[in-house]
Formats: C-alpha cells, sequence, structure tokens
C-alpha cells in the first residue's frame, strides 16, 4: 500500500471527527474539537490544514456565505487504510530490535 499518510495523535481526533460526519466545515470541526479538548481553534486549523497536505483530507468549496467561502473537509483516507498502515508501522519498529 502505497502513499499511506502518517497521522499524528492530534490528527487523529480530527479524523474521528469527519469519520463520524463528513464532509463539515472548520467551524464546525472546531466546535467539536474544542468541547473535547482544549485547543485553540488555529492549532485545530493548523491540523486540519496538515490533513489535507498529506491527503489524508480532502476539501470542496461551496457558495458563499456572507462574502466568504465555505470550505467543506471529508475523509479522503479510511481508517481501515490507518490501521494498515499503523500495523506496518509496528512490524518495522518490532523488526528492528
Amino acid at each position: 500500500m502505497a502513499d499511506k499518510p502518517k497521522i499524528s495523535d492530534a490528527e487523529w481526533h480530527v479524523m474521528r471527527v469527519l469519520w463520524k460526519k463528513s464532509p463539515q466545515t472548520v467551524k464546525e470541526i472546531i466546535e467539536i474539537l474544542s468541547k473535547k479538548t482544549t485547543w485553540k481553534s488555529e492549532t485545530i486549523r493548523t491540523l486540519i490544514n496538515r490533513l489535507a497536505k498529506k491527503k489524508a483530507i480532502g476539501f470542496e468549496k461551496k457558495g458563499r456565505r456572507h462574502h466568504s467561502t465555505r470550505w467543506y473537509y471529508r475523509k479522503s483516507v479510511s481508517r481501515l487504510m490507518l490501521i494498515l498502515s499503523l500495523l506496518e508501522l509496528a512490524q518495522q519498529c518490532s523488526s528492528q530490535y
């Protein structure tokens, strides 16, 4: 399996939010994670941007609301793909010892 994104523990929180409901706006993701974590909105935006760069999530632009574009983020990677990636990493680590 090529091109599996490596996702940090913090990024997993964002993925879980999108696996429950997708697509969602940044505002919706921030609202959910702000209740579950102590992260500031900029931290959550950074995590979302990292996941988009890793292509673990995708996004699309929809309409204009109050003169600003709304971006909807959606999951691009399945849970299974990420779990397989973690298992592969664990196997590589264990073979080093």
